[in-house]
């Protein structure tokens, strides 16, 4: 949905994905490209599209160890 967005708006050059590690965005081979849930995806991987995974903002489990009062919200860091 996104790629035919920046299509129709005529920005051709925006092709790269984006996404949430350990997110789920369906079955169909785009959206599993995109996803990051490994037990359900590692089989048709080799037909996936490139995309950049960065860390989902998880409080409960902080990758980073950290609590959610005090986190600065560091995990967004991976996307800029």
């Amino acid at each position: 949905m996104s790629f035919q967005y920046w299509q129709n708006i005529g920005k051709k050059n925006k092709t790269k994905f984006v996404s949430l590690d350990k997110a789920y965005h369906g079955d169909t081979l785009g959206a599993m490209s995109v996803g990051g849930v490994e037990e359900f995806n590692k089989l048709f991987s080799p037909l996936f599209l490139p995309s950049f995974k960065v860390p989902s903002p998880y409080c409960y489990r902080c990758p980073m160890g950290k609590e959610k009062d005090h986190c600065d919200i560091d995990c967004i860091g991976p996307l800029e």
